[in-house]
C-alpha cells in the first residue's frame, strides 16, 4: 500500500498568506525518532519532526478504508442519482456563466441583453 503526505515548504510565491506545500511518498517510518524517510521525485531525505499526535493505527486505517469504500458499495437509488446530477448541472451552467462574462470583458465585446438583464 503507498503513503502519502503533504510537507510544508513556506509560503507561496506571490501570496504570502498562502502555504506551498510538496506532496512526498513515505518510504519508511522511523519510530525512535520520529522521523520518516520521504520520496519526492527522484530524492529520498529523512525527516525528523515532533509529531504532535500519534500515527493511526492499522485499526484506524481499516475503518478509514472502509468509509471510502461505502460510497463506492453503495446502491444508489433513482432519486439519488437525479439529485446528484442537478447539483453538477446547476454547478456547470454557474461555470459557464462566469467562463462566458469573462470571455466577453476580455475580448471587448459588448454586453448581451442576457448580460444587461443581470446587472
Amino acid at each position: 500500500m503507498d503513503f502519502y503526505v503533504r510537507i510544508g515548504v513556506g509560503k507561496l510565491l506571490g501570496n504570502p498568506n498562502k502555504d506551498s506545500n510538496k506532496i512526498a511518498q513515505v518510504i519508511d517510518v522511523i519510530e525512535t525518532d520520529k522521523g520518516l524517510t520521504l520520496r519526492m521525485g527522484t530524492e529520498e531525505r529523512v525527516y525528523r519532526r515532533e509529531i504532535n499526535r500519534s500515527l493511526p493505527t492499522m485499526g484506524d486505517i481499516h475503518k478509514k478504508m472502509k468509509d471510502i469504500a461505502s460510497p463506492v458499495e453503495h446502491n444508489y437509488t433513482n432519486d439519488e442519482v437525479n439529485q446528484l446530477a442537478e447539483s453538477i448541472r446547476g454547478e456547470m451552467a454557474r461555470e459557464m456563466e462566469g467562463t462566458s462574462e469573462q470571455a466577453r470583458v476580455l475580448h471587448g465585446r459588448p454586453p448581451t441583453p442576457t448580460t444587461i438583464e443581470k446587472e
